[in-house]
């Protein structure tokens, strides 16, 4: 309900917001002035600002025209002044009556106003609602609709190429491997090639080593043997070292390869335990029946330097002039008995004639510094 205000009040309210020494805006910053009703109803309309924007200009545009409704009461009421005395009493009661009639008609028309603003802000804040769900609903169901149609092909696209991928994958690490694996096959055959090679080569030319021999009541001690082996990779053959390489001697002695069930290192059999116990004595003297005045001290023994060739006769006990060439033995013999039999003859007899053609010093230092895990 709004009051019919006085002159006062109606300057006042005329009067700008920021009043120098308003202790409540004292010191506020200049705001915008409020748009005109045109710019206020294309921004509404335009869906730029709320419906709220015309309250404000609603209002001021009724406070104006109440205050030039004023002022031409106040000018009507100046002129019917110079007819107050004589009409004193009746126009003070005509003024009193029209006041109530207007003030009652007034806050009836504010009343209507204020019901009609609040019902077009309710429809219009429905209107909004029930528009923005619309479109929020027909965005819904339409991406629903674009999901269901594109993501069971995308779903299959996507199982379809994650295996290929994985059988193109599989296929490459296949064929990597099967390449792999043959490369190591032939590699891995070379180089056993070339060590059965140089081990049938070593094993033919032989060397010199130092053999015991077991007899009852006899010298056990070692004496110098010449031993190789057979052209053909199947007699271990040992002599003295006057009579190498004649299969004709008289103390030439063999034994078949393929008798031989293992090779072993350093001191492992009786009869070189025997030989090391008695090196081991510190006042040991040996004497000969043959020659009983002449005495002799036991052998020392290097566990680095023996080995035995184990048969399924007989034990064969050598000792070698050095750790070096114990060790070469053993590596040639385990090649020998190990790999003889899984490559032609032939074949590794053209390799050794090759590998004989090449310098002596080469074949030495490949043979001796190959190294291979079989």
């Amino acid at each position: 309900m709004i009051l019919e205000p006085g002159a006062n009040e109606i300057e006042a309210a005329l009067e700008p917001l920021h009043v120098k020494g308003c202790k409540i805006t004292r010191g506020a910053g200049i705001t915008l002035p409020p748009p005109s009703l045109r710019t206020a109803l294309l921004l509404v309309a335009a869906k730029r600002a709320s419906s709220r924007i015309l309250q404000p200009i609603a209002a001021e545009r009724l406070q104006r025209a109440w205050a030039r409704q004023l002022d031409r009461r106040r000018a009507a009421a100046v002129a019917a002044a110079s007819m107050a005395a004589r009409r004193s009493e009746a126009a003070t009661a005509i003024q009193a009556a029209w006041q109530q009639h207007a003030e009652r008609a007034e806050e009836e028309r504010q009343a209507l106003a204020r019901q009609a603003l609040d019902e077009l802000a309710k429809q219009t804040r429905a209107q909004i609602r029930i528009a923005s769900t619309a479109r929020g609903m027909a965005q819904r169901l339409d991406f629903r609709r674009r999901m269901a149609e594109t993501v069971r092909p995308l779903v299959r696209l996507q199982a379809t190429l994650r295996g290929w991928a994985a059988r193109r994958q599989i296929k490459a690490a296949l064929r990597a491997v099967r390449l792999i694996q043959s490369t190591w096959r032939r590699v891995r055959c070379q180089v056993l090639r070339r060590r059965l090679a140089r081990a049938a080569n070593a094993l033919r030319q032989g060397g010199r080593l130092e053999k015991y021999r077991k007899r009852k009541g006899g010298k056990h001690e070692r004496h110098q043997r010449y031993a190789w082996v057979s052209e053909d990779l199947q007699q271990l053959m040992w002599s003295p070292v006057s009579d190498r390489f004649d299969e004709d001697a008289l103390k030439l002695r063999t034994i078949p390869m393929a008798s031989i069930t293992a090779v072993s290192e350093g001191v492992k059999t009786p009869l070189l335990k025997k030989m090391e116990r008695r090196a081991a004595e510190p006042h040991r003297v040996l004497s000969f029946s043959r020659k009983p005045l002449q005495l002799h001290k036991p052998l020392a023994l290097d566990v680095d330097c023996a080995f035995s060739i184990i048969c399924r006769e007989r034990v064969i006990d050598f000792y070698a002039e050095s750790v070096s060439s114990r060790n070469a033995w053993l590596r040639d013999l385990k090649t020998a008995l190990a790999y003889a039999h899984t490559y032609d003859h032939k074949a590794a007899m053209a390799a050794v004639e090759k590998l004989a053609a090449e310098p002596e010093k080469s074949s030495e230092s490949d043979s001796e510094g190959e190294e291979w895990d079989a």
